[in-house]
């Protein structure tokens, strides 16, 4: 579900794709004194945005009504009191992948299992064994 909404957002913009993995745009201006950068980046006042600025900053708001959209209302509810696109999207991860811990956990626990379940005991034969592992019998 998460490739087909990343390929639903990136074809109303590509710039969606952006929004959703560094969260919304916001104009920035770097302060000048006598010609020379001064200072640390600064949002542009409102008033003071080009048509660019104040496209891409709707695309956030766009973003998240198609994520709203898309999603069912019981999962929704998950998701109704974000900010952000990117907010959006990471409780949505998190909710339905888990975080990175729970994944390698998972993946460490399926390993375990499988090599578990492919020891060979002490009684069995080796050609039995290589039977159980679909090999030629």
């Amino acid at each position: 579900m998460k490739t087909i909404l990343l390929y639903a957002l990136e074809s109303v913009d590509e710039e969606m794709l952006d929004i959703v993995n560094k969260g919304s745009y916001v104009p920035m201006y770097q302060p000048l004194k006598n010609n020379v950068p001064n200072g640390v980046l600064k949002k542009t006042p409102k008033e003071n945005w080009t048509f660019d600025d104040k496209r891409k900053n709707g695309l956030d708001v766009c973003a998240r009504v198609a994520i709203s959209y898309a999603l069912p209302y019981n999962i929704f509810g998950l998701v109704q009191n974000c900010i952000s696109t990117k907010e959006m999207m990471d409780t949505l991860t998190v909710s339905f992948e888990g975080t990175e811990e729970v994944k390698a956990t998972q993946i460490n626990d399926l390993n375990r299992r499988s090599v578990k379940a492919l020891n060979c005991s002490s009684a069995e034969v080796f050609g039995f064994f290589r039977c159980r592992l679909g090999k030629s019998c």
